[in-house]
């Protein structure tokens, strides 16, 4: 299937840039969360695309990877103290999948950061935390499955 098949830009206004978000705090989820080789391909991260579920902000999808496997030993302890932060921030302290990690509100702090290829400022995920008490208690990783069709809980 072609799904650009039909598509005219001359119907569709161009995408406005997305402004910066304030620094703060903000309610998210991790939309979806995939192994990855690194660009250069001698390691492995996991790249977590995290979404803003709450006003302001809703629906900004950011995104944070994480160098589990790499040369650099700084960027792995770096990496797993990012996954034991998500851990905790979802509740789910021993995930057997990536989907363990998925659809779990938390709070999701955003720092504003210079971009090294122009300088341009963005926002960068910067720490992750439980949304309440309840996320704190280790659970196991089995967490409900949600049915294809159906929205997650906290969309509804």
């Amino acid at each position: 299937m072609n799904l650009i098949a039909g598509f005219n830009a001359n119907d569709v206004e161009p995408q406005e840039e997305f402004e910066l978000l304030p620094e703060g705090q903000y309610k998210a989820i991790i939309a979806e969360c995939n192994d990855r080789d690194t660009k250069c391909g001698t390691g492995k991260l996991i790249e977590v695309k995290l979404q803003i579920v709450d006003s302001p902000g809703k629906g900004r999808i950011f995104f944070d990877r994480l160098n589990i496997i790499n040369a650099n030993e700084t960027a792995v302890q770096i990496a797993k103290q990012t996954l034991a932060a998500i851990c905790r921030a979802v509740g789910v302290m021993n995930p057997q999948a990536n989907s363990d990690l998925c659809n779990i509100p938390f709070l999701l702090t955003l720092k504003h950061e210079k971009r090294k290829d122009n300088g341009e400022l963005i926002n960068r995920p910067k720490k992750y935390e439980p949304l309440s008490k309840q996320n704190q208690a280790p659970q196991q990783p089995q967490q409900p499955q949600q049915p294809q069709n159906q929205k997650p809980a906290w969309m509804q």
